[in-house]
């Protein structure tokens, strides 16, 4: 079985990223925000294994890029934290 790409690495993380930052900007008229919370979470995570694999194998460019595109975790693991007391 053959690695995954750099650019399929990326693609992937790039995607979950976009989807995990669309789940937590998501205002719900229940105000039930716990499986919108854990679906971005979710999502963060597999975006953030994608993208630590691209800093630990990747080059200096994929590094880099790598390493921007972690960047928003920390506005959905602030959003978590701030909602989560309320949502569980």
């Amino acid at each position: 079985m053959s690695r995954p790409s750099k650019e399929l690495l990326f693609t992937i993380g790039l995607i979950c990223m976009l989807i995990a930052l669309f789940e937590q900007n998501i205002t719900l008229a229940s105000q039930r925000y716990g499986p919108t919370l854990l679906k971005a979470l979710a999502f963060t995570a597999a975006a953030d294994i994608c993208f630590g694999l691209l800093i630990w194998k990747g080059g200096r460019v994929w590094r880099l890029a790598a390493g921007v595109m972690t960047l928003p975790t920390l506005l959905v693991v602030a959003d978590f934290l701030r909602r989560a007391p309320g949502a569980f």
